[in-house]
């Protein structure tokens, strides 16, 4: 009987480092997957982050995109920047002594910005003629 006790608790002793070795195996297991579980989801939020970003530039670019209503403030000559560049020079100049010749002030409202539209088709002209001299360089030496 007393062999039978010891045998029993032999087995009983096995058994239990058995399972003791089994729980710590699972639970490395278990520590490990969360680790793993813990870095994917840093992954996943710093996509998903990233993807967030990207997405309100595109939005971004769209709303701005032929939309009067919104101002790119990276433009330099956005409505607001415009004044800025002529207001203080040649506009001013050019209305104080249209002024003290008699005009009226609507009158060299008109004549200011006539001379402004004259010289955009100017330079817009001279551009495009560049730019066909350029295209056609560049085309002959394909």
């Amino acid at each position: 009987e007393v062999i039978d006790s010891k045998q029993t608790l032999n087995g009983r002793h096995r058994e239990e480092e058995q399972l003791r070795r089994e729980t710590k195996v699972i639970e490395n297991d278990r520590e490990d997957e969360i680790k793993d579980l813990k870095q994917e989801n840093r992954k996943l939020e710093r996509e998903k982050e990233e993807a967030l970003l990207r997405l309100s530039e595109l939005v971004s670019l769209k709303l701005r995109d032929n939309n009067p209503d919104i101002v790119d403030l990276s433009d330099a000559y956005r409505p607001t920047k415009l004044p800025e560049m002529f207001s203080d020079n040649e506009w001013t100049a050019g209305f104080i002594v249209m002024e003290e010749k008699g005009f009226k002030e609507r009158q060299i409202i008109d004549f200011l910005l006539d001379v402004l539209m004259e010289s955009f088709i100017f330079c817009r002209t001279e551009l495009d003629y560049n730019w066909q001299l350029i295209n056609r360089w560049y085309l002959d030496d394909l």
